[in-house]
């Protein structure tokens, strides 16, 4: 039961941290969980529809305000025309990498002082792969 209480005590400083940033970039936490998953690349708009539990008419309008303020770019499907994808701009690439940098330096220099960065990345990958079986069989 300790793990459970450390799980969900990250769980909970990673969300404080995410309200941070969204404030300090003046979003609501919606549009920068919104963006959060454009860090790695375009999108389809159906993957963020299937991630932020909002019908696609209110992700729509989120994009919408955030392609207003330039901190995302919509494009066509490369394979698919018809297809529809949002990315980060690099305004806003930039600008949440310089406010999420500072956060995980200092947890991997905590991780450093305890166990290992490795060790630590290690049991935080098993617990998510363990977490994404069972919430498979969630019914």
């Amino acid at each position: 039961m300790a793990l459970m209480g450390a799980v969900r005590l990250l769980h909970d400083a990673l969300r404080d941290y995410d309200l941070v940033v969204a404030k300090a970039l003046s979003l609501q936490r919606t549009e920068l969980e919104c963006l959060l998953l454009l860090e790695r690349g375009p999108v389809r708009v159906s993957f963020v529809v299937s991630r932020v539990g909002l019908t696609s008419g209110a992700v729509t309008t989120l994009l919408d305000r955030l392609e207003r303020r330039r901190l995302i770019k919509r494009c066509t499907g490369l394979s698919d025309r018809r297809v529809v994808e949002v990315d980060l701009t690099p305004k806003a690439r930039a600008r949440i990498g310089e406010l999420y940098r500072r956060g995980f330096l200092a947890m991997a220099a905590r991780a450093e002082e305890h166990r290992g960065l490795d060790a630590c990345a290690e049991v935080l990958h098993a617990l998510a792969d363990a977490s994404r079986s069972e919430a498979s069989l969630v019914s």
